[in-house]
């Protein structure tokens, strides 16, 4: 689990190596990270996560374009460096999440920003176990109970059957006046 919450006043930044998470070109040909596929499995993971919230009398989170596009390129970088990571598991990773906030904020207006990751096996009963899994890590499950006001929920399935998910969380600035504004301003 990572969160951050950037104060209008100064953007605190994690130490780390900031990386993209953009495909090269031709890497996972034949993946199913588009189309059809992605955007079930996205519904699916969505609808459990609606699950896991309402009897905690939690709304929907309602998704936002281009958190979606930012998760699901997450998934796709887990996807292109398998076994990698060391996050308990070699196959997910929060690495490039302070990236993701800075883009979050300049990109979408958002003030805030936490990320649930999990990879396994693709099967028809991936978005619940997923889900389960999250609920069960203390970091992961205080994401899925908070307010927010956006997310972004990304999934990608490689050829061999490894699905990888990411759900962005997100609180919008309610400042008229932005960082990214006024650091143009100077």
């Amino acid at each position: 689990m990572r969160s951050i919450f950037l104060p209008l006043t100064s953007l605190v930044v994690a130490a780390g190596i900031l990386a993209s998470c953009a495909r090269p070109a031709g890497v996972l040909a034949g993946a199913q990270g588009g189309g059809a596929r992605f955007h079930q499995a996205s519904v699916l993971l969505e609808q459990e996560i609606n699950r896991y919230r309402r009897p905690i009398g939690k709304n929907p989170v309602p998704r936002h374009p281009g958190l979606d596009k930012m998760a699901r390129q997450h998934c796709e970088f887990m996807a292109m460096n398998p076994g990698k990571f060391e996050l308990g598991s070699t196959i997910i990773t929060h690495y490039g999440f302070e990236e993701r906030v800075l883009q979050a904020q300049r990109q979408h207006g958002m003030l805030s920003l936490a990320e649930n990751v999990a990879g396994g096996p693709d099967s028809p009963n991936m978005a619940g176990r997923f889900v389960r899994a999250w609920a069960a890590s203390p970091g992961y499950d205080f994401n899925l109970r908070q307010d927010w006001d956006a997310t972004g929920i990304g999934v990608f399935i490689t050829p061999d059957g490894t699905a990888y998910a990411t759900q962005l969380f997100a609180t919008r600035s309610r400042s008229h006046f932005q960082t990214a504004e006024r650091m143009r301003r100077f």
